[in-house]
């Protein structure tokens, strides 16, 4: 998830779609459906991650959406390779998210603020969500390259709606931005010119639909196919 326009490897996670919750083990932690190494990690990070992990994941189930195998998660010290815009990533030609450290995200954002906002635990989990959203979706396409718009509204849809209401309502005010009013008004040059605002309207738009799950499925089956250029993960 990249900033508004304008990595030491520290630890790695392991998504395990039918790992069951248990205590730690062999130097291990465990939460739902994640098995955490935390290497030189904080316990922040992984209890930070677990519950972005489970908010992703809980969101896809609801729309009858399975993580299909294990996804793998990097935690970064430093900028994120050559982007040093974002505060994460998912890479579908590795097939990781590669995610900056909870204090990381905060010093970067210090500068570059994400929905208007500094990063605060509640910001970083939601983070976390739309990376792991975009894991699981390239899981389910079935139609590739996936749209970056397809990808793009499916990450965002998690991302709040899976936020804590008290931060979603303040984000949604502050933006003040009506719903897309159909597939056709959602674009890649849109998106590119102000991300967060893109979020803000896929999620009213996704808010408006009387059929929510179809819509996700339609978007990840390629029966509904929004306009713009197609890639394989950002």
């Amino acid at each position: 998830m990249r900033l508004s326009p304008c990595l030491c490897l520290l630890t790695f996670f392991v998504i395990n779609a039918a790992a069951p919750v248990c205590a730690a083990e062999n130097g291990k932690s465990a939460c739902p459906a994640i098995v955490v190494d935390i290497g030189s990690g904080s316990a922040k990070d992984r209890t930070l991650v677990c519950d972005g992990v489970a908010k992703a994941r809980t969101f896809f189930l609801a729309h009858g959406i399975e993580v299909q195998r294990r996804i793998r998660v990097r935690l970064h010290g430093t900028a994120i390779g050559e982007r040093a815009n974002h505060i994460g990533l998912y890479d579908a030609r590795s097939d990781q998210v590669e995610l900056l450290t909870f204090g990381q995200a905060r010093h970067q954002t210090a500068k570059d603020s994400l929905f208007g906002m500094q990063t605060n635990e509640a910001l970083y989990v939601s983070v976390v969500v739309h990376e792991i959203a975009h894991a699981i979706a390239h899981q389910n396409f079935e139609v590739r390259p996936a749209s970056l718009v397809a990808q793009e509204y499916i990450a965002y849809v998690a991302q709040l709606s899976t936020m804590e209401e008290p931060m979603r309502s303040k984000i949604l005010h502050t933006y003040d931005l009506d719903a897309f009013g159909s597939i056709d008004e959602m674009s890649s040059t849109y998106y590119g010119l102000n991300p967060s605002g893109f979020g803000i309207k896929a999620f009213r738009h996704y808010q408006a639909l009387p059929e929510r799950s179809r819509f996700i499925s339609g978007l990840l089956s390629g029966a509904i196919r929004p306009a713009g250029f197609e890639t394989e993960g950002w």
